[in-house]
């Protein structure tokens, strides 16, 4: 009852999943009361009865303006706009039923109104806006039959056929997303890919879209009705409703404050050196460097560090990113794109908990690391400037993209790097025979598309392990330079883990200490043993 949500590991992503599970069960909570009552016992006297949704439950259709990161990705002005997806490939214990299949994709389309939206440009306003259509357009599922291709050849043939669906999509006349079946044969698992363009799906979105595809099948599968829970407020509607905020509700103090950070990003020279400054940085020049931090010192993270330092997960590895970078670039000054999930709750009549759509706010963060050292106190340093940050960064995107306020545009420099921390991932859901795999790689993004960083970082626990992702083009940076990079991080990561550590065997001897009457010559053998281990 009195265990802290975030002290046990819990985050923010964690914690839109759990209000949902509350509001399916009757009991009203909002994201902002388990941040502001980490416990039990606080929530339960602030819990409410839910209100029944006013949300339509029918097929959502229309026009609306874009959001913030829909404007940012088409500010972008890629080569190739209609590739850049989001995907994932599952491994399927059982051979799926390919009638039953379609069927899940053409409820899910039908249930998801996101799913069914195109994207139109006033070439006389020289404006995007994005459409829901009627549901009923036909899905996309294609079939290849791989069971002929050989153990040496698979690996290549997957990709090729991942990578063809990766650039069928198309965002004018749809559809945004594609679905494809691969028959593997008798001594291999079949594999179910999914392809959404990421204009209209985040990893928030992912976890949905992937509870209800398996809950829809497992339904069908047994010839049981299909009950997926209500709607909640519609992508089109939120969209609108952002405009409206742009328009009438952005506090002073916070305009001020991105004004403010704007100011110093410009006056703040940060720089990485590039191994070959002539490099181009285009997707197809994308190289990856992987990090894995083992399940013990990830649970010291998730359980230990946060509840000694009083931080969250995702505040000590943006800690560690920061310190990273000022590291690499010799520069107490640094300013990274941080990412949230952007589902912030601006009004009281709006829930987003079951919303498919991309969400993500991404906005700039100065950090001054300026006489920070220990690695406590750097943690600390880094929350208390993050924590300053208003309704998590949500208002920069809206105070540049849609009130194009004049200081934030003038200022506007594309930070160097950017961190996203997805959360805690499950790679296999309710149906035992759905297991996500890394096993295939394709394309997400087309090849000609520029990269919006030098580098990016995400991260994600996932079977108990911390698991980071460093994202750089090859074309400018050296692998060891960004092996460097990732090791440092590590090690910052490392030294959280065992300062706590050592704090908590400190504890423990002062304890003892208390209970029981040592002789100087034992005092002398634990103080040795601390100092060997230590």
């Amino acid at each position: 009852m009195a265990d802290n949500f975030f002290e046990l590991g819990g985050d923010s992503i964690v914690s839109i999943q759990m209000i949902f599970k509350a509001n399916e069960r009757g009991i009203a909570l909002k994201n902002q009361q388990v941040f502001l009552y980490p416990t039990i016992a606080e929530l339960a006297v602030r819990a409410g009865e839910v209100r029944s949704l006013n949300e339509d439950q029918g097929s959502v259709t229309g026009t609306a303006p874009l959001t913030p990161i829909q404007e940012w990705f088409f500010a972008q002005q890629h080569a190739s706009p209609n590739h850049w997806n989001q995907s994932v490939v599952i491994k399927v214990g059982e051979p799926l039923q390919l009638d039953i299949l379609h069927q899940s994709l053409e409820l899910l389309e039908s249930h998801h109104d996101a799913l069914r939206m195109t994207f139109s440009l006033d070439n006389q306003q020289q404006a995007w806006t994005q459409t829901c259509r009627d549901s009923g357009t036909e899905v996309q599922l294609t079939i290849r039959d791989l069971s002929h291709v050989q153990d040496a050849d698979i690996q290549a043939t997957v990709t090729s056929e991942l990578n063809q669906i990766q650039s069928s999509l198309d965002i004018e006349a749809g559809p945004l997303w594609h679905s494809l079946y691969m028959r593997m044969g008798s001594t291999r698992p079949d594999l179910l890919a999914i392809v959404i363009h990421h204009l209209v799906v985040d990893s928030v979105s992912w976890r949905i879209v992937m509870e209800d595809l398996e809950n829809i099948y497992m339904k069908l599968a047994s010839q049981q009705k299909v009950r997926l829970p209500l709607k909640t407020t519609s992508y089109l509607k939120w969209s609108e409703r952002l405009a409206d905020y742009a328009s009438h509700n952005i506090p002073e103090q916070v305009e001020q404050y991105w004004t403010h950070v704007s100011e110093q990003i410009k006056w703040h020279e940060f720089q990485l050196k590039l191994d070959d400054a002539q490099g181009s940085n285009q997707v197809v020049d994308t190289a990856v460097v992987l990090r894995t931090l083992k399940v013990e010192p990830t649970t010291v993270l998730r359980e230990e560090v946060t509840r000694q330092l009083h931080v969250q997960v995702n505040e000590v590895l943006f800690a560690a990113f920061a310190s990273t970078l000022a590291n690499w670039s010799a520069s107490d000054h640094v300013w990274i794109h941080l990412e949230g999930h952007g589902r912030e709750e601006i009004a009281e009549d709006l829930n987003l908990n079951r919303t498919i759509g991309w969400f993500t706010s991404m906005y700039p963060v100065y950090v001054n690391l300026s006489g920070v050292h220990q690695v406590d106190g750097l943690i600390k340093h880094v929350q208390e400037q993050l924590l300053r940050i208003p309704n998590k960064g949500m208002d920069y995107g809206i105070l540049r993209y849609l009130k194009h306020h004049p200081v934030l545009t003038q200022n506007a420099v594309a930070p160097i790097a950017s961190f996203n921390y997805l959360g805690q991932y499950q790679t296999s859901g309710k149906y035992s025979g759905f297991e996500e795999t890394e096993e295939y790689t394709s394309l997400d993004w087309g090849s000609d598309n520029e990269r919006g960083h030098l580098i990016d970082v995400v991260c994600w626990i996932s079977g108990g392990e911390l698991h980071l992702k460093w994202m750089y083009s090859s074309r400018q940076f050296s692998q060891s330079s960004v092996e460097r990079a990732a090791d440092y991080f590590n090690e910052v990561i490392q030294e959280a883990v065992a300062l706590v550590q050592h704090t908590g065997m400190v504890n423990k001897l002062s304890q003892v200490l208390q209970d029981n009457q040592l002789s100087e010559f034992e005092l002398e053998s634990i103080a040795n043993e601390l100092e060997e281990e230590y």
